[in-house]
């Protein structure tokens, strides 16, 4: 049982089973392993089912490594790189089929809730596990999460670029619940999928900006539909909204 072995506050998840061998060829130290990790998990979330196979590459005392995920009898993940005990860096390129948005509510949670959709494209996972970057493209397919502050829903299908320790959104248009659109724009940082950072904006001709009841804020509830801007920014927990806008048809608030 992967908790039982691994100590991080990750809270990993998963039964790890197959086979590793160390030996020696003509005085040279050999590696092979074929493991499998049933019922991966991190931070409560189920990715699948994992197959990794390695193997020491001697000239560059490296361990080549590929590995894949499949859950429901597809290979969401491939991923096909290498990793130096030396100096613990890693270099794989990693390509997402399909594989859920869901996974990255663990990270985000807080100031972000009911993840959904599903990533396509290849990314370039690298340096070291105290600070991995990661450099490419994903397609998001029917993506959707919720503000949690504002209990707004939002979803969009367009390509999020990522850039070393920062997920970059390129002037992606969104839809709220009715239709409405808005140009969605800017980044978040990271460290691990950690610490998040949010610089992001939204710029729309009408949008619901607001959709909260009594019991999220008893003193300040209801619908705002609204037009103009909306900044998030800030570290995590403590994120900050600035807005700039007007009031539209439909908003019911109560004060």
């Amino acid at each position: 049982n992967l908790n039982d072995l691994v100590q991080t506050t990750l809270n990993i998840e998963g039964v790890l089973s197959g086979e590793a061998a160390v030996f020696d060829l003509y005085d040279n130290a050999y590696f092979l392993s074929d493991l499998k990790i049933a019922g991966f998990g991190l931070r409560n979330y189920l990715f699948g089912d994992v197959s990794m196979v390695n193997k020491w590459d001697g000239i560059s005392e490296v361990i080549d490594s590929e590995v894949t995920i499949n859950k429901n009898d597809r290979n969401i993940l491939l991923a096909r790189g290498s990793y130096s005990p030396i100096d613990s860096k890693l270099d794989f390129n990693v390509e997402a089929n399909g594989l859920s948005v869901t996974a990255l509510q663990p990270f985000m949670e807080g100031s972000f809730s009911d993840f959904k959709g599903e990533a396509f494209g290849k990314v370039r996972l690298h340096g070291d596990p105290s600070q991995i970057l990661l450099d490419g493209g994903l397609y998001g397919k029917n993506v959707g999460l919720t503000l949690t502050y504002l209990q707004t829903s939002y979803t969009f299908s367009d390509t999020v670029r990522i850039a070393g320790d920062s997920i970059i959104f390129d002037r992606i248009q969104v839809k709220d619940v009715d239709g409405n659109t808005a140009v969605f724009d800017g980044s978040i940082k990271h460290k691990n999928f950690e610490n998040m950072i949010y610089d992001l904006t939204f710029t729309t001709p009408r949008i619901l900006a607001i959709n909260t009841n009594a019991g999220d804020n008893e003193r300040f509830y209801g619908k705002l539909y609204a037009s103009g801007n909306l900044a998030i920014t800030g570290p995590g927990l403590t994120v900050y909204l600035d807005a700039t806008g007007r009031t539209e048809r439909g908003t019911e608030l109560n004060i």
